[in-house]
């Protein structure tokens, strides 16, 4: 016989008064006295400004058992919101706190398909005080997919998870393979499927991105960035990337600015300054170009003749 209760939680005031009630009804409507016994199961799912719409069912057990009464409780959970690659082998998923007065923790479900999170099995618990998890160790070009549910840890609703479906999805790149070819001046450089970049060729402004014994380089030389690059350029004298954050990098001659920051010449990748959030990057001969992520905002920096 299910019945309905409007509440706040668990332990308002008015609640234990219409509980009260409901026990009064209980013993009235039987010959012979009918103990309660009260526990949460989760908030209900209709809200309005009075309070949560609660639900209770209720069994007579002629054994003198308790009857038991399970009332929705506090607990609102809008499951995982992104889930993003923070390296080409670790991504984070990220979600917004529960909405509850009791403490929770974090299941999070990590697999490679959506049914190995249905039925959900946790595979990282996550303290109710963080709002994301970083996972390490992907592996390439695999999908990944992430569900996150809250669950309560104390209270009268000690054990609930709130049971959303809502999930997220990654891919990881490839672990092998170039997906580009950019060249320009004396040097030449591969982009790799996973966002490393490698150069080789003339190196005497440092356009390669780090030192070699000689001006140049006959073998492939990585550059020592610290994210997986998405795009790069390289000019006359002078190279720049832009990594999975949108930070752009540049390195070699800096004689007309083209490296978009202050100071003389450099063997190592310097950060663009004043720049917003980059998305492709192109070099010429002493100036670079860069579009952000808007699509209508252009940087140009270096020599600029004006027609």
């Amino acid at each position: 016989m299910p019945l309905r209760l409007r509440c706040h939680d668990a332990v308002d005031p008015r609640l234990k008064s219409e509980m009260s009630a409901y026990a009064r009804w209980l013993r009235r409507w039987y010959e012979f006295p009918v103990p309660l016994e009260v526990r949460l199961i989760g908030r209900g799912s209709l809200i309005d400004g009075d309070g949560v719409e609660c639900f209770l069912r209720w069994w007579q057990h002629g054994d003198g058992r308790p009857v038991t009464v399970e009332i929705a409780g506090d607990l609102s959970f809008a499951g995982v919101a992104t889930f993003a690659l923070e390296s080409p082998t670790s991504g984070r998923a990220s979600w917004d706190a529960a909405e509850t007065d009791d403490a929770v923790v974090y299941d999070v479900c990590l697999g490679t398909t959506l049914d190995a999170c249905r039925p959900f099995i946790a595979t990282h618990e996550v303290d109710g005080g963080e709002t994301s998890l970083l996972v390490e160790d992907l592996a390439p070009n695999t999908p990944y997919v992430a569900i996150v549910r809250a669950r309560l840890v104390d209270g009268p609703g000690a054990g609930q998870t709130d049971n959303n479906e809502v999930y997220r999805s990654v891919r990881t790149p490839g672990e092998r393979g170039t997906s580009r070819v950019i060249a320009g001046g004396d040097t030449t450089c591969a982009l790799s499927g996973i966002g490393v970049l490698r150069c080789w060729g003339d190196n005497e402004r440092g356009q390669l991105g780090a030192a070699t014994e000689n001006d140049t380089s006959r073998t492939a030389v990585t550059v020592p960035l610290d994210e997986p690059i998405v795009d790069a350029a390289v000019g006359r004298e002078h190279t720049c990337a832009v990594g999975v954050s949108g930070a752009a990098w540049c390195w070699g001659r800096n004689q007309r600015g083209q490296l978009g920051s202050s100071g003389g010449p450099t063997s190592s990748p310097r950060r663009v300054e004043g720049l917003g959030t980059a998305v492709r990057i192109s070099a010429g001969r002493e100036h670079t170009c860069a579009l952000t992520d808007d699509g209508t905002d252009h940087a140009a920096f270096g020599i600029l003749l004006d027609d």
